[in-house]
């Protein structure tokens, strides 16, 4: 998060030098569409301002992508623990059946009456 926003202060200190160091007029044209003579800091400021408006809609979207995921594996995630739950559950009720027939009883005859 510190390179982010170190990231950020260095190019609005860039945008700034940029600004006061350009402030000539200048004709922007695109895609068939010309402006009149507008000041290059003008340019630089809009221009910034869409950069940004598209990158934070990016991230938006990667955000929501993101949540969405996460939301999917936490429910596949509750499903797993509650069935290792269940599991546990099943494998004590066969241990507490078991053991009441006693591993060692049911492995061994019974020699007292046999003999």
């Amino acid at each position: 998060m510190n390179a982010y926003l170190l990231g950020a202060l260095a190019f609005i200190i860039a945008m700034v030098v940029l600004i006061l160091q350009n402030g000539t007029p200048v004709s922007v044209q695109f895609l068939g569409w010309k402006s009149s003579q507008v000041s290059l800091a003008l340019v630089v400021i809009v221009s910034a301002c869409i950069g940004a408006i598209i990158t934070f809609l990016l991230d938006s979207f990667r955000a929501f992508k993101t949540g969405q995921k996460l939301r999917k594996l936490t429910k596949t995630n509750q499903k797993y623990e509650q069935e290792i739950q269940d599991l546990k559950a099943q494998l004590t009720a066969v241990s507490v059946t078991s053991s009441g027939m006693g591993p060692a009883t049911a492995a061994e005859p019974n020699l007292e009456q046999g003999e």
